[in-house]
């Protein structure tokens, strides 16, 4: 049994939570885009944002559906970072969109609806689109919208559990353009040596249904939740298996895996909430890295009682042994 395929939402959640905790070792995650560093906080804790942990999950999603893992249905995307997506404009994302959206129902692009992108589409109505094409451009009805808020993302960035160290490799001359310069960002050569990453990711199903009613026209509520429960199925599919490919696809994030994932459908929001990467600190002190079995023994005897508090009802969706 799938516990990802067989994920239903039940009729009164209007809120899910997702914690993710990966592994990490010899790897360079998320380097920051002006000076090519690993991004570390003030206590010695290596980060990534939310915009590429977003990535990731439509990585992942892309390549399950290209291997077969995952049906097509619902799973087209805007655009995709990886090397079957070239560099492209907004307008020109949403023409490819359009066409295979209109490929797959077998309709004129000109007869393609918001609904039919709501549909059909992982990315715009989960991640959210901002509408920045020339606006001298004709934009097709099915994009008929400024913009929409994400509705599902992180409440807390993904961050090591622990102090952590990095190894300095030096500064390759590989992208050196003469004997004084070199390209920005894309000489440093220093990695993660090992470490535990967590996260707690929000999903807002009542946004989701008010997004569904008033920026794509739907108006059957058992079609929005059916559609709602499809959409999150598939971002645990590309949370586990966008990590996944951290592992071997990536020569700078070589080394990423995904350890456990979890979801807790609520109500209501709860009265607690916390940063699950504060969660070993003691007077404001991270504990050092020392091996991936003592420090995720050390969280799990931590996060027992934290997710207690946040919801009783807590589904494991896969976890792996290390």
């Amino acid at each position: 049994m799938n516990p990802i395929e067989n994920f239903k939402l039940e009729d009164e959640t209007r809120y899910i939570y997702t914690f993710f905790i990966w592994t990490a070792s010899n790897c360079a995650p998320n380097r920051d885009g002006g000076t090519g560093e690993i991004r570390v906080d003030s206590k010695r804790r290596v980060f990534t944002t939310q915009e590429c942990f977003n990535q990731n999950i439509k990585n992942g999603i892309f390549f399950a559906s290209q291997s077969g893992e995952i049906a097509d249905s619902g799973t087209e995307l805007l655009g995709c970072k990886n090397t079957y997506f070239q560099p492209t404009t907004l307008k020109k994302a949403k023409e490819n969109l359009l066409k295979r959206i209109s490929s797959k129902l077998n309709k004129k692009i000109e007869g393609i609806t918001s609904q039919d992108i709501f549909n059909n589409c992982f990315d715009i109505p989960v991640f959210g689109l901002v509408n920045s094409e020339d606006k001298k451009d004709n934009k097709h009805p099915a994009f008929d919208f400024q913009s929409i808020t994400g509705s599902a993302g992180l409440i807390y960035l993904p961050k090591t559990i622990t102090q952590i160290s990095i190894e300095n490799r030096g500064i390759s001359n590989a992208f050196v353009s003469d004997e004084k310069k070199a390209m920005s960002g894309s000489h440093y050569t220093d990695y993660l040596e090992e470490g535990v990453f967590s996260c707690l990711g929000f999903f807002n199903v009542t946004q989701l249904e008010i997004i569904a009613g008033k920026i794509f026209k739907l108006t059957d509520k058992e079609t929005i939740r059916h559609r709602i429960e499809e959409l999150y199925r598939l971002y645990l599919t590309g949370i586990w298996e966008g990590f996944k490919l951290l592992g071997y696809a990536s020569v700078l994030r070589k080394g990423q895996q995904p350890y456990a994932l979890y979801c807790a459908q609520k109500k209501e929001l709860p009265d607690y909430i916390s940063d699950p990467a504060d969660l070993l600190m003691k007077d404001s002190v991270l504990p050092g890295h020392t091996s991936f079995e003592r420090t995720l023994a050390d969280f799990e005897c931590a996060y027992s009682p934290w997710m207690g508090k946040i919801s009783k009802d807590w589904q494991i969706i896969k976890k792996m042994e290390i």
